[in-house]
């Protein structure tokens, strides 16, 4: 039986979805000013070379079979080369529309892309920790795997047969999850907070422990010995990767999993605070306030299902 892990916890929360997925065959000479969306946007180049490059970006240059991610409400550029003038890609190809084909008769590029929507409240927890690209060169096994999902996931939307909708969402998270594991294995200076903390043996191991069991009156002391640290030594190496403290971590993830109850509407909110790790409702109240500005129940009345 496979144990739950914090990346897996983490995109079940964010209750990934797609909204569209595109497609791009084109040739000659041409460079698109692509507008950002809420969310995540992911681009498969299945054939062909091409440059992309924002404010945030430094112009990369892509290849046949690289894959992207990215993230954030910015505008990006995507051409054929450096020196094309930029034109709104809106002008050419409309927002509801699936399938860009270029005139040229020569079509020697051809890119496949989605967007994918996050539950608003819980999205900056994977938002807030990415950068604004994450770039996976085509001999990256994540990148194979993730060209034959987001082929899969045109195809659902373009027969829409029974069941289209489930196999879109299910293919949404698998391609969000190959995409985040590649930049993982890739570690680097991009990773940060959670995700940072994955890429660490020790503190990976402490995530494990919190996410495996949030109700438990976990201590710094007891997480220190869990991962074979002392308590000072722990608590500094958690706070210099996680940017937070150990506790103050545990309490967001907590937080998190009982917004999800409070939305959902099923359980009452002392159930939900014992849970979580809370014996009284009184102190499950206040911590729940501190984090969302609301009483559980007043959240429940204004944003519950």
């Amino acid at each position: 039986m496979l144990i739950s892990d914090p990346l897996s916890d983490i995109l079940a929360l964010l209750d990934a979805r797609t909204v569209v997925t595109n497609r791009m065959e084109i040739g000659g000479d041409w460079a698109f000013t692509c507008q950002g969306v809420r969310g995540l946007k992911f681009v498969a180049l299945s054939r062909g070379n091409a440059w992309i490059y924002s404010d945030e970006i430094a112009p990369l240059f892509l290849q046949s079979g690289d894959v992207l991610l990215l993230s954030g409400n910015r505008p990006y550029v995507l051409a054929s080369s450096l020196e094309t003038r930029p034109i709104d890609i809106s002008t050419v190809i409309p927002e509801a529309a699936d399938h860009l084909s270029s005139s040229s008769e020569i079509t020697d590029t051809y890119l496949l892309g989605g967007r994918v929507l996050l539950e608003e409240t819980r999205a900056p927890l994977l938002l807030d920790v990415l950068p604004a690209i994450v770039h996976l060169d085509a001999t990256d096994q994540n990148a194979v795997l993730i060209r034959w999902l987001i082929e899969r996931l045109g195809h659902e939307f373009k027969e829409a047969r029974a069941g289209a909708a489930l196999a879109s969402a299910q293919l949404a998270q698998l391609i969000l999850l190959h995409l985040l594991r590649g930049h993982l294995e890739r570690g680097g200076g991009d990773l940060r907070g959670w995700l940072s903390g994955l890429s660490d043996e020790h503190i990976a191991r402490a995530l494990e422990l919190m996410h495996r069991d949030a109700a438990h009156d976990w201590t710094l002391d007891q997480l220190a010995r869990s991962v074979g640290m002392s308590r000072t030594a722990f608590t500094l190496r958690f706070r210099k990767i996680m940017e937070m403290a150990p506790i103050a971590y545990l309490t967001q993830w907590r937080m998190q999993l009982a917004e999800r109850e409070i939305r959902d509407g099923r359980k009452p909110v002392g159930a939900i605070g014992r849970s979580v790790g809370y014996a009284s409702e009184s102190a499950f109240t206040t911590a729940f306030r501190r984090q969302f500005g609301l009483s559980p129940k007043r959240y429940m009345k204004e944003r519950g299902s």
